[in-house]
């Protein structure tokens, strides 16, 4: 098998794309009552559907076999699909993963010709035709690429002929990272759910369970991507720009500049005459902008990054605050922390105040080593990290505890925000 498996989740990337729907309703079709239930986190909108699509193996074209529209009320009911054209099947030969150099496989399949597909669901803005996001029946929300310890999710695949699969398989990537997964399913003609279930993980090791059936307790969840995402969280920081120049033309903003110059906001307010802002609520980034929390969001690129996190699939981002004018236009930048000589030099008790959005909770520790670099924004050589992070925007406070005779500078971080910090703005 050279794409899908039975322990890869089939919808985990969505592109964003311009459907070209392949009409496939004059082939056999056969009922299924799996595919129909409520979105329990929907929050409303108009010309929303769900797809169950199939990829070519040859053309590498989604096409469209069952699709239905959402109500307002986030119910949706599939009662049949196309049957799935032969340039989407791929015979199970010895299993998942078999063809996967990282993966030590021991399977038994009781029929290594029977041909599979998997379906994954799409949530499509039927107005403009695109993906913009993904559905899926689950015990709880899920973040990542696989469901949290002690919960399950469900994937949907069609066999052209009944076998069953039984054994295991042991995945190790590069990090180190070991992932286990024990397999019994029996697969009849038609479409199958099967439900994988997370056991246990920790930083080193995941352990799944994959058994067929469906999930009783299962609940239908969809999540948005990029500019989709309408996820709003708290973020209650006010302050004052010390000298500010007394306009009021200029704003604020919680955000970045992507490399193609795009200006990205999760935030934006009024700068008063007499400097004073006031921030209440930020929008989850994108996810498509969301890195591992294992590789240091807020630390630069080229340093070394050695962070453990409680969470493997933990997710976040590190944005900048801007000051922009009515044009839309960058303007000035704003920093948050405590220079203890107003001057710039660095020493110790000077701190930075770092922004950090996560996914979900999770604790990081490590450190982040700049030794081998030129980089002088991050004003520190060697950071020692031992912090709690929450779902949601998070204040991180970065502080100078050594320099040595050779100017080497040691830093450690602190949650939150120290209550020395002052608010440092320059106009560009």
């Amino acid at each position: 098998m050279k794409k899908r498996s039975v322990i890869t989740l089939a919808f985990l990337v969505l592109p964003l794309l311009i459907f070209t729907s392949c009409d496939l309703t004059n082939q056999d079709e056969f009922y299924v009552s799996f595919l129909s239930g409520t979105l329990s986190n929907w929050q409303g909108g108009s010309n929303m559907e769900i797809r169950l699509i199939l990829e070519s193996k040859v053309s590498g074209a989604d096409l469209v076999v069952a699709s239905s529209p959402i109500d307002e009320d986030g119910s949706f009911s599939i009662d049949s699909a196309a049957t799935p054209p032969a340039e989407t099947l791929e015979a199970i030969g010895q299993g998942p993963s078999d063809d996967k150099e990282e993966c030590f496989t021991d399977y038994q399949v009781s029929d290594t010709t029977a041909m599979i597909v998997f379906g994954y669901l799409a949530i499509v803005d039927a107005s403009i035709g695109s993906i913009v996001g993904k559905v899926y029946k689950a015990t709880a929300p899920m973040y990542g690429d696989s469901p949290d310890a002690g919960n399950s999710i469900v994937e949907y695949i069609y066999s052209d002929k009944e076998f069953s699969l039984s054994g295991s398989e042991n995945c190790t990537f590069q990090d180190g990272y070991q992932n286990t997964s024990e397999v019994v399913v029996y697969m009849s003609t038609g479409w199958n759910a099967i439900t994988t279930t997370t056991v246990s993980r920790d930083n080193q090791h995941e352990i799944k369970e994959i058994r067929d059936g469906d999930l009783f307790d299962g609940e239908w969840f969809y999540e948005l991507e990029g500019e989709y995402n309408p996820q709003e969280y708290n973020f209650n920081i006010s302050g004052n720009l010390q000298f500010w120049d007394g306009s009021i033309d200029k704003f604020m903003v919680l955000g970045f500049e992507d490399q193609n110059g795009e200006i990205h906001k999760f935030s934006k307010t009024e700068i008063g005459a007499n400097g004073d802002f006031n921030f209440s609520s930020a929008m989850a980034p994108p996810s498509e902008y969301l890195m591992p929390i294992s590789e240091g969001p807020a630390a630069p690129r080229e340093c070394g990054i050695d962070l453990t996190v409680s969470d493997r699939n933990a997710r976040g981002f590190s944005p900048r605050f801007m000051i922009m004018n009515m044009n839309d236009e960058i303007v000035g930048e704003v920093g948050y922390g405590y220079d203890a000589t107003n001057t710039g030099e660095i020493v110790v008790g000077n701190f930075f105040v770092e922004i950090i959005f996560a996914d979900r909770n999770v604790r990081v520790q490590g450190t982040v080593n700049c030794s081998n670099t030129d980089n002088t924004h991050y004003e520190a050589t060697l950071t020692n990290v031992d912090i709690n992070l929450t779902e949601g925007w998070n204040f991180a406070s970065r502080v100078v505890t050594y320099i040595d005779e050779n100017n080497n500078i040691t830093s450690e971080i602190h949650e939150g925000v120290l209550s020395n910090a002052r608010w440092y703005w320059r106009v560009y």
